[in-house]
């Protein structure tokens, strides 16, 4: 099951719009070190696109915008669910920003 979520730092966390114009920018450094300690990812040889895989499930990390950070996410097992969401929470609290879910139209973190 594919699932994609994006990550935003709006400059008011009670905003719930999507609009860019209101949004902090991230900074790529401190994004590429917290993606390597949620995700346990060694060298990053892309600073735009980096591809993750476990056996539970997988993400692509998009980071092309400054603005806003996209994730494709694949299920590989039904338990892998759980684990994503919670890898997704702490690198959203590391970060300082929110996560919306694409499919639901709503934040979820």
């Amino acid at each position: 099951m594919g699932w994609d979520v994006m990550m935003v730092k709006p400059y008011d966390r009670n905003d719930d719009s999507l609009d860019e114009e209101k949004m902090y920018e991230f900074s790529k450094e401190d994004l590429l070190k917290a993606i390597k300690t949620v995700f346990e990812i060694g060298e990053i040889e892309d600073e735009d696109w980096i591809d993750y895989e476990n056996p539970d499930f997988s993400v692509s990390f998009d980071l092309s915008s400054e603005k806003s950070i996209m994730l494709y996410t694949e299920l590989l097992e039904d338990e892998g669910e759980e684990m994503l969401l919670e890898k997704i929470s702490l690198l959203s609290e590391k970060l300082d920003c929110r996560v919306f879910d694409t499919t639901e139209a709503e934040f979820i973190f």
